[in-house]
């Protein structure tokens, strides 16, 4: 049996997987009007432009391994838009991230950017990196810092 095919846009994916999904835009059907994405690097790599079949009034969205094992890792802001002549209307945005593909990367650090930081963090004050007190004052409350190895 084969698998359901989504029908929202996917957030995130691995270099080199297969895509699909079926978009239903009822003031904007497939026989009118032409559904295309474009991902925009936020690190300045090529921009992705895809582009939907037609599949009676809903718009089918099918991107090929070798497609997407050639898009460069990294965050992108994904817009889609249909047209019609000269009408087009944006219909969707979102953050999308293509993950390096398993198969031919060495190392992937899954982390998010946040975890990444704090472990930063975690490791400037382990390490002593810090001053030994840090004293601070805002609006009239006052606080100390101290390295991990004097706590």
């Amino acid at each position: 049996m084969a698998a359901a095919i989504p029908t929202l846009e996917p957030t995130a994916i691995f270099a080199g997987d297969s895509i699909t999904w079926s978009r239903s835009l009822n003031d904007y059907p497939a026989a009118t009007w032409t559904l295309t994405y474009r991902l925009l690097s936020r690190a300045g790599a090529a921009a992705v432009t895809i582009t939907a079949a037609a599949d009676g009034d809903d718009h089918l969205v099918t991107v090929a391994s070798a497609t997407t094992a050639l898009w460069t890792a990294g965050d992108y802001q994904m817009i889609g838009y249909v047209a019609a002549g000269t009408e087009r209307v944006q219909v969707y945005s979102a953050a999308f991230t293509v993950k390096p593909d398993p198969a031919t990367v060495g190392f992937y650090d899954g982390r998010t950017y946040l975890e990444r930081i704090l472990a930063l963090l975690e490791k400037v004050i382990e390490e002593g990196v810090i001053r030994e007190v840090i004293r601070y004052s805002y609006g009239g409350v006052s606080t100390e810092v101290q390295t991990m190895k004097d706590a």
